[in-house]
């Protein structure tokens, strides 16, 4: 049933459902994964390709009706107007882009030891004692799943998006990083990202008798993942939309993991948008317009794949691409990709 819903004057629809799974089979689980489905005000069950997706993780904790209410937690709320949840947010940035978007928010909440057995991979990952399967579940249950019962989410990656903050930001990009074919724009906002490639450079005391396992590891940390040359030529291929965004003092030091994916994606040559924000704190007021840009970003791919490039913006490209072409003759400048110039950049770090 769907129920009607109305939140700081922004009409919507609001589904809220249980899908039952036998990838999360920890003792007393319900069997049942709870998610909430946000639908446009302009749904149309009937609309070719189905609507563009927004998937947004809840973090560490928190329930699938996040998106709903003010939390403070996280700045999931308006600091101009705090009745405003983020959802009313997320809805009125679509409306005011005209793209009928549907909402998707699902929770990883739950598991009696999820302190200390996700830090084996993750929380929104595979977990290595096979108990809570949530990339699994996620990619290959739940987003079926909508899409069956729902027209949302379509098999074209380029309109459909993912974001989280925290915890779930890793979980964001990690689905993103894996799975190019399923998301096309993936938004990782304060994400825990381990600072290296490798378990065996990791000095932390690990509860799994001080040991981690490499292969998860690997499957699972982003840097490994964006390492990886078959996952940088699926990224490449697919044209993935990459958004990574992270506050500048940050109180859990996910700064030194966002910094050392943005080099290992541009030393790649793989295009994305890095943003470091001055003086930004995990959780601090600054939450809510990192959200909220991470929002626009999604609404700003997915609007450019469904109407094509701005004529006025491809005759300007062509125009500066002469001009550059011309300037790097005349001076005797190699002409050089954005991969190539990135990777230059870093070799020089390096030195």
């Amino acid at each position: 049933m769907y129920a009607a819903a109305g939140y700081s004057g922004m009409p919507f629809t609001v589904h809220r459902g249980t899908l039952k799974t036998a990838q999360i089979t920890y003792e007393g689980f319900s069997g049942e994964v709870p998610f909430t489905l946000v639908l446009p005000e302009a749904y149309d069950p009937d609309k070719e390709g189905g609507h563009p997706l927004l998937v947004c993780l809840a973090g560490p904790g928190m329930p699938d009706t996040m998106i709903l209410e003010p939390q403070q937690v996280f700045g999931f709320m308006d600091p101009s107007d705090l009745s405003k949840s983020q959802v009313s947010g997320i809805m009125s940035r679509a409306k005011a882009a005209n793209l009928p978007l549907a909402l998707l928010c699902a929770t990883c909440a739950g598991h009696p030891q999820m302190a200390e057995l996700s830090n084996t991979c993750g929380r929104w990952s595979d977990w290595t004692n096979g108990s809570a399967n949530w990339e699994t579940f996620t990619v290959k249950e739940l987003l079926p799943h909508v899409r069956e019962h729902f027209n949302v989410g379509s098999d074209n990656p380029a309109e459909v998006a993912i974001t989280g903050i925290s915890s779930a930001g890793q979980g964001a990009l990690r689905f993103g990083l894996k799975h190019p074919d399923v998301f096309g724009v993936v938004c990782g906002l304060s994400a825990a990202i381990t600072p290296t490639a490798k378990a065996a450079d990791l000095y932390l005391e690990h509860p799994n008798d001080g040991v981690l396992n490499e292969d998860d590891f690997h499957a699972n940390n982003a840097i490994s993942i964006a390492s990886n040359p078959a996952a940088q030529q699926a990224l490449k291929e697919h044209g993935t939309k990459i958004l990574i965004d992270c506050g500048g003092r940050d109180e859990l030091y996910p700064y030194a993991g966002a910094e050392m994916l943005h080099r290992v994606l541009a030393d790649s040559g793989i295009e994305h948008e890095y943003r470091l924000g001055l003086h930004g704190t995990h959780i601090g007021s600054d939450a809510w317009a990192r959200d909220m840009y991470a929002v626009d970003f999604a609404i700003k791919h997915i609007t450019r794949h469904l109407r094509g490039s701005d004529p006025m913006d491809a005759g300007l490209s062509a125009h500066m691409q002469g001009v550059a072409e011309g300037c790097l003759e005349k001076w005797g400048i190699a002409k050089l990709s954005h991969g190539e110039a990135m990777a230059l950049v870093g070799n020089k770090m390096m030195k």
